[in-house]
């Protein structure tokens, strides 16, 4: 958009000169008279030349009231032309000063005498050219979301005084602006920007390849996000004696309803940080008057636009240049490449593993709750940025859950951070920069990780497994031993009973193991040696199966069976 406004001139055609032809005939006709008393004038003043005689000469007083008349109705003519011309520009544009209305109206005896301008229309930071001309200068028309930057060439002897008083290089706001001998360098957009860089390719610390797309949100005429800092230093450097440095700043979250302190954060970069520490030992020895709580964000979704020249003309001409063939950059393209530096060198200092999980905490998810979050903080703090300082008056340090209100907190005005940052230094506000899912850009990378992490998740799983079989036995030997030991002390019991005969001895036994075999419980704890034990018992002392009882029976033949 940096060319010159030059064109090819749009010509009229055969209907111009036509409509110029008729308008002399037409006066030719109207002044008919006059115009024959001239030729006579004419006519004689060659004959006396040439030395022949006069015809019919015209008196001198005839022709003095023939030019009197002449130059009487003409200068009424251009007088009732110009004030025509002045009323219409009146309503030809909206326009609202007298020199705004005289400035309309220079463009209109300029289109009437042949030099026309262009009537420029700017809408949505483009502008479009109806008219051609070779003429520099004219109208724009510049809509409610957009600016244009102009330069002013080069003055000479015919440079009015206004347009010598003009800046070398300006910004014309929305609405009707008026171009002089000036250059139309680019129109901009005052909405928010959405910008995406795909394909960006990162190398991890462990030298795998990843692909992503970085996107950025961004605005030129937004206002700063407004940060809350304070010095809070760490636990074991709290101490009341010394003196504060850059390294205890630290940013507040705040909630905006309540007015407390949500969180206390460590986001701010060395740079950052002494500039506003500077600051800050100036505000704690000032007397500057305090200041109330900015909100954190004071965003303009729709016009009119609070705009800032300074940041205008800051992205329009603080733009990079490709080392290929040598051309510009939008201002549009920069918060994506300078998204881009910031992931590879992030990415860099990582590896692969790390941005997923680590072994000895699956549950978490560094990507999402580590690294992501880092990156769109370093972004917006490479942008457009401003604070305000908190100090307590009583010299304790805040704390989350604390009110900040004027009672107890001294607040600064709000501060504009001035170190030099790429996207700073072009006046550019990041509002939301993020960046997709990162995958592997060779698909061998990824089976092999995906084969790790499966190998891992199944030494898991065998390792929960036997510990869960280790835990299962050890139940079932105890319970075993249980049953075991309470069999023993029944048979002991009996023993004891010296008055039964050998007969009701050896069935009171076995009605016992009758009832320990016939529990459901304890059945499938018997062992196969137990089983094995009281069939051989029963051939020893009992060879008449008949006297056995039956589920006694029925236990010994299932057990020879198992």
């Amino acid at each position: 958009m940096e060319e010159e406004i030059e064109f090819e001139e749009k010509r009229s055609g055969c209907w111009g000169w036509l409509v110029r032809i008729g308008l002399l005939l037409a006066a030719g006709y109207l002044f008919r008279e006059e115009l024959g008393i001239y030729l006579r004038i004419g006519g004689n003043f060659l004959k006396s030349i040439i030395g022949w005689p006069e015809v019919a000469p015209v008196p001198g007083e005839q022709a003095l009231q023939v030019t009197t008349f002449v130059l009487a109705n003409a200068i009424g003519l251009a007088l009732l032309a110009v004030l025509m011309i002045v009323i219409f520009s009146q309503v030809a544009l909206p326009v609202s000063t007298g020199h705004e209305r005289w400035q309309v109206a220079e463009r209109i005896f300029s289109f009437l005498t042949g030099f026309r301008t262009p009537l420029i229309y700017v809408r949505e930071g483009k502008y479009e050219l109806p008219e051609k001309t070779r003429q520099r200068g004219g109208i724009a028309l510049v809509d409610a979301n957009s600016a244009l930057v102009l330069e002013r060439q080069w003055g000479s002897l015919f440079t009015s005084t206004t347009e010598a008083r003009r800046p070398m290089m300006r910004v014309a706001h929305p609405g009707v602006v008026f171009i002089g001998k000036e250059r139309l360098r680019e129109a901009i957009s005052l909405r928010k920007q959405f910008r995406i860089n795909p394909g960006v390719r990162a190398s991890t610390r462990d030298g795998i390849e990843l692909e992503t797309n970085i996107v950025s949100i961004f605005s030129i005429s937004q206002p700063p996000t407004i940060i809350k800092v304070a010095y809070c230093p760490s636990a074991e450097e709290d101490d009341p004696g010394r003196d504060y440095t850059s390294a205890d700043l630290r940013v507040l979250q705040i909630d905006p309803a309540s007015k407390t302190i949500k969180s206390i954060r460590d986001e701010l970069d060395q740079i950052d940080r002494e500039e506003i520490h500077r600051y800050a030992q100036r505000f704690l020895v000032g007397e500057d008057l305090p200041a109330p709580l900015e909100p954190l964000e004071r965003t303009i979704e729709h016009p009119p636009y609070v705009l800032d020249d300074e940041r205008i003309l800051a992205a329009s001409y603080f733009r990079a240049r490709r080392t290929g063939d040598g051309a510009q950059d939008q201002w549009t393209d920069l918060p994506t490449q300078v998204g881009t530096e910031v992931f590879r060198n992030m990415i860099a200092q990582v590896r692969y593993d790390e941005l997923y999980h680590f072994p000895d905490d699956p549950q978490r998810f560094p990507l999402l709750d580590d690294f992501k979050p880092r990156f769109q903080r370093t972004m917006r703090f490479m942008g457009v940025m401003s604070y305000q300082f908190i100090y307590r008056g009583d010299g304790s340090l805040p704390e989350v859950g604390q009110k900040v209100d004027l009672r107890q907190f001294r607040i600064s005005p709000v501060q504009k951070l001035q170190s030099h940052k790429t996207l700073r230094d072009r006046g550019i506000k990041i509002i939301l920069p993020s960046f997709s899912s990162p995958r592997t850009t060779d698909p061998a990378v990824r089976d092999q990780r995906l084969q790790t992490w499966r190998s891992r998740w199944q030494e898991q799983i065998e390792t929960m497994r036997a510990e869960q079989e280790y835990e299962a036995m050890r139940i079932f030997n105890r319970e075993r031993a249980e049953r075991q030991r309470e069999m023993l002390a029944e048979i002991s019991a009996i023993l004891q009973k010296t008055q039964l005969s050998e007969e009701a001895l050896v069935l009171r036994i076995f009605q016992v193991l009758e009832d320990i075999a016939t529990d459901p419980e304890a059945r499938h704890l018997l062992p196969q040696d137990t089983i094995n034990i009281l069939r051989n018992m029963r051939l020893w002392l009992l060879p008449d199966q008949n006297v056995l009882p039956s589920a006694l029976m029925d236990r010994l033949t299932s057990g020879k069976e198992e």
